[in-house]
């Protein structure tokens, strides 16, 4: 970096004069990028702060749109577009203004998350990663320096002493350099992280590292063979072999040849005929470029260059790579990291742990609203984030639970539940026990449910499922398939009448019906619900439809041609799958189906059987196949988790809730529910957030086996975020709340430090009225707890055994003892000291300045 530091700070004021955030929301098209133009958005991220951190090289749709410079008439692709004047990825729109819009507000999204130290919102924006993390560094809260000018993943691993993998994420990378790189200034920091990273990767060849890419990634990667020379693996989702040498600076990669090069001309050293000879190597490590096949060898210079192979030879539509450009493979849009399935705010209380959580979980559902609020007011901005994401859980996609120590596995997954009998459809009388889902339960449900595909098929939220047989019995088929037809279902027992007449008694003798029979016809008329689930019967195991009951119960005496006479009763079914010969066994927890004619399949829920339908590949025989769609995340907010018993509130779920035992993944795992007998896994898209209060218990006591199967992120106190504030216009509340932390994490340690969020009320009411409220109601009280009533030790944290000459401004005073007087001359006793709360302390402004530092008070405060 060829500026001086004094010079880059310099650039850097340039840079926010010319371009502060609030621009960014009036920003046109041409202020963005246009040809020529110095000051543009663009000139000035590439060129003229390139000293600040560089994002040269790969072509200009990394800009999302630019301004083009040769202006002849050009097609563009699944990937680009061009327009008269401008180029833009397809991705962001169908027209230049629809995509610098969406462009527009992903920038606006990155600069608020950046400004906000949110380096999560920062990569999920929906901007090429280097360009991204560009805007986050210059629009930073420079008081708080949190990002340092190395954009590149792999170059902060390399400054960090390992390998870059594609599982790298920038949020973490970025924290880490920060702590390592602990220099004042950020731009020192960066200065030091990008030679601590030329330097390894003097020592590190190229080749070292694409091994480490593979060895890292088993998923996407097989492992084929090496030599001395040579390594041999395998693209495994396309089986496509490759080869590469190992003892050279840059990395020569044979691959068999095909139309692919075309994408990638620019990394061919050589082609090779099927007769010409090459490195004997291939033999072992990849035959099929081996003399006898046509092969291609490429240079590659960096770990770029090799992503850019893999996106051409496997094919753009099975790649996660999106090359942008016409050929020119030197721009990637890496997708969006996974977020964590399993993570935990800790931090002490007052830090904004539950506060933050409503952000968390709308990075996982909903990461565009954050484009929307980027040009409104922090108010504003948190009204709408909360106003979404209380949609959300009136949309059933979060769930809340707070842990206790009365809180149990029958709470979370399962449990029996008894049942009175006026809430019981049953008609016997007397207490029924019936199994309820738990918290967990349900929104794993949920999440499993294809909400489209529920919506215009009208299954409701809480279906039943039942189960019928029609026709079966002396092996009628005309009337099942006329049922099938016609949208309905139909049972028999025509002596029982209209089954809707009121205060019928099924038990009446004169309808000569058995128990099984009058429980088949009470469920037919009075229990089924529109939006229930009906399957039919096939066999004692498998079943040859599914339907929605989509209306009331009808009694029809005169009957269709083709039914049995007898089939009087009729209720309104839509089958969506028809024709099928599905096992039900394994869902109905290893029972087979019974004779009854109808009956409630009490272990089946309907997500299960959606899910146990689709991956047998069983598609809806009508329009709503069109439904389909992919899972949406769902989130389970659990608040305070530590305060409960873990191990005995997740049960056997501890292991599934892993990222690579959940339901879809390679290594996935089931089990049985205890109570229901139902085989439950956890969905891949259900996201758990906790919270935990570290002053409550420490991280260390957590259960451990849970406590690794998470994520955590540290939630500490802000005093930042109260800068400027000044009581009555003389105490600054930033420096109070630091001071104050300072001296208590130097006593007790950080898990018990003093949070912002207690003090910002102080923002909108600045009267000492407010501040005395907060320190009598909320710090006093705390830090009570902390010390276990060491009032020594308070007094410390709050300086008074520093208020020499001004005992007013102690908040804890002591109170003098004659000991003779209390116990008489007679007995020889040394008190301890005893302690009393000034109230007259809280008000005045001199006793929070002198907290602060006696030197903060004017002679006469």
């Amino acid at each position: 970096m060829s500026l001086s530091i004094v010079e880059r700070e310099k650039l850097w004021d340039d840079f926010l004069a010319v371009w502060p955030a609030e621009r960014l929301a009036n920003m046109t098209l041409d202020d963005y990028t246009k040809a020529k133009d110095k000051d543009c958005f663009t000139f000035w991220l590439e060129e003229r702060t390139e000293a600040l951190g560089s994002i040269w090289g790969g072509s200009a749709f990394k800009f999302g749109i630019y301004a083009r410079k040769n202006l002849t008439e050009k097609s563009g692709d699944a990937y680009t577009r061009y327009g008269a004047t401008h180029a833009w990825s397809a991705k962001y729109g169908a027209t230049e203004a629809e995509a610098f819009e969406n462009v527009r507000k992903a920038i606006m999204q990155v600069a608020l998350a950046a400004s906000l130290g949110d380096l999560q919102g920062v990569e999920n924006a929906d901007l090429g990663p280097v360009i991204k993390w560009k805007i986050a560094f210059l629009y930073q809260d420079r008081k708080h320096q949190a990002l340092l000018g190395v954009l590149n993943a792999r170059d902060l691993c390399a400054a960090l002493g390992r390998f870059g993998t594609s599982k790298d994420a920038m949020p973490a990378l970025q924290a880490e350099a920060r702590l390592r790189f602990n220099q004042p200034s950020t731009l020192e920091a960066s200065e030091a992280c990008w030679d601590a990273r030329t330097a390894w990767l003097q020592q590190h060849t190229l080749a070292a590292q694409i091994q480490t890419e593979i060895d890292a990634d088993p998923l996407r990667f097989e492992f084929r063979h090496q030599t001395m020379k040579m390594v041999g693996a395998r693209i495994k989702e396309s089986a496509r072999p490759f080869a590469f040498s190992r003892d050279d600076k840059t990395v020569t990669l044979f691959a068999p040849a095909g139309a692919w090069v075309s994408a990638c001309p620019q990394l061919v050293r050589r082609e090779y005929k099927a007769h010409d000879t090459r490195s004997s190597n291939l033999g072992t490590c990849c035959p099929e470029a081996n003399q006898g096949h046509e092969a291609v060898a490429l240079k590659l210079n960096s770990m770029q260059d090799f992503e850019h192979f893999l996106a051409a030879y496997n094919g753009q539509a099975e790649t996660n790579i999106n090359v942008r450009g016409n050929g020119d493979l030197t721009e990637m849009d890496m997708p969006i990291r996974t977020l964590p399935r399993n993570q935990i705010l800790f931090g002490p209380p007052g830090t904004g742990k539950t506060h933050g959580l409503i952000e968390e979980a709308l990075h996982i559902l909903d990461p565009q609203v954050f484009a929307s609020v980027a040009s409104l007011g922090a108010r504003e901005t948190r009204a709408k984030l909360k106003a979404r994401f209380d949609q959300l859980k009136e949309d059933g996609r979060i769930a809340f639970v707070t842990f206790h120590q009365s809180f149990s596995y029958e709470d979370f997954v399962e449990g029996i539940r008894a049942v009175p009998p006026e809430a019981s459809k049953a008609s016997l009388g007397g207490v029924q026990y019936k199994v309820e889902d738990g918290v967990f339960l349900t929104l794993c449900d949920n999440a499993r449910r294809n909400r489209t595909l529920d919506e215009q098929a009208q299954i409701r939220q809480d279906a039943v499922v039942w189960k019928m047989s029609i026709g079966e019995s002396n092996g009628e088929m005309d009337t099942r398939q006329h049922c099938f037809d016609h949208d309905e279902a139909r049972i028999g027992w025509p002596q029982a009448g209209d089954l809707s007449v009121p205060g019928l008694n099924f038990a009446d003798a004169a309808h000569n019906l058995g128990p099984k029979e009058q429980a088949s016809l009470e469920n037919f008329s009075r229990n089924m619900e529109p939006g229930d689930v009906v399957v039919c019967l096939a066999t004692k195991r498998s079943i040859s439809a599914v339907g929605v009951v989509i209306g009331p119960y009808e009694h029809t005496p005169t009957v269709p041609g083709k039914v049995r006479p007898d089939y009087v009763h009729r209720l309104p079914v839509k089958w969506l799958w028809k024709g099928i010969d599905f096992d039900i066994v394994n869902l109905n927890a290893g029972k087979q189906l019974t004779l009854q004619t109808v009956y409630e399949l009490s272990r089946i829920r309907w997500p299960d059987l959606y899910d146990a339908l689709t991956k047998a590949g069983l598609k809806p025989k009508v329009e709503v196949a069109k439904a389909a769609q992919a899972p949406l995340p769902h989130v389970l907010i659990i608040d305070e988790i530590n305060r409960g018993n873990v191990s005995r509130i997740f049960g056997e779920l501890i292991t599934l809730i892993e990222d690579s035992k959940r339901d879809g993944q390679p290594e996935s795992l089931s089990t049985t529910l205890p109570y229901s007998r139902r085989p439950f896994s956890v969905p891949d898209n259900v996201y758990l957030l906790g919270t935990m209060n570290t002053a409550d218990r420490s991280l260390a006591s957590m259960d451990v086996a849970l406590r690794r199967r998470f994520s955590f992120k540290a939630m500490t106190p802000r005093p930042d975020h109260l800068a400027g504030v000044l009581v009555e216009g003389q105490v600054p509340v930033e420096h109070l709340l630091s001071k104050i932390n300072l001296r208590i994490e130097a006593l007790l340690g950080p898990d018990y430090l003093l949070g912002h969020a207690w003090f910002m009320p102080l923002k909108e009411d600045k009267s000492l009225a407010r501040l005395s409220e907060i320190f009598r109601r909320q710090v006093l009280p705390q830090l009570q707890e902390y010390f276990f009533d060491d009032w020594t030790r308070i007094r410390w944290v709050l300086n008074d055994h520093r208020k020499t000459g001004r005992d007013e401004y102690c908040f804890i005073r002591s109170r003098g003892v004659d000991a003779s007087d209390l116990f008489g001359s007679d007995v020889q006793v040394s008190p301890r000291p005893l302690w009393e709360v000034n109230a007259e302390a809280f008000k005045h402004v001199g006793t929070y300045l002198a907290t602060i530092d006696m030197s903060a008070l004017e002679p006469d405060a």
